[in-house]
């Protein structure tokens, strides 16, 4: 409901893929034990080893968002399609309960 309406207003999904695509960037750093500055490579594989989902998706997430966050004319419907997949990913983190503890050194 709430993303329906940042559409009708203003044409914001571009700025809806950047809050969601950060909210999954730090949720899968902080649930994973990995540096905010982690490669997006290892944040795709550790995620996808840890959820069970195919690291090719993980990646081509990531490298979808990161191309089509700076883009003013990405497609609206795929940046709301890419936006529930991330919805989905989070669930299944949280539903699991996923808490690792960041390596040091």
């Amino acid at each position: 409901e709430t993303m329906g309406e940042i559409y009708r207003h203003g044409r914001a999904a571009v700025a809806a893929l950047e809050a969601n695509y950060v909210r999954l960037q730090q949720e899968l750093g902080r649930r994973l034990g990995l540096p905010p500055d982690a490669p997006r490579k290892t944040m795709a594989q550790v995620a996808s080893q840890h959820l069970g989902l195919p690291a090719d998706e993980m990646a081509d997430l990531i490298q979808w968002c990161e191309t089509e966050r700076a883009n003013p004319h990405a497609d609206e419907v795929e940046i709301h399609r890419r936006i529930l997949q991330m919805h989905r990913i989070l669930e299944e983190l949280r539903g699991r309960g996923i808490f690792l503890q960041r390596k040091r050194g």
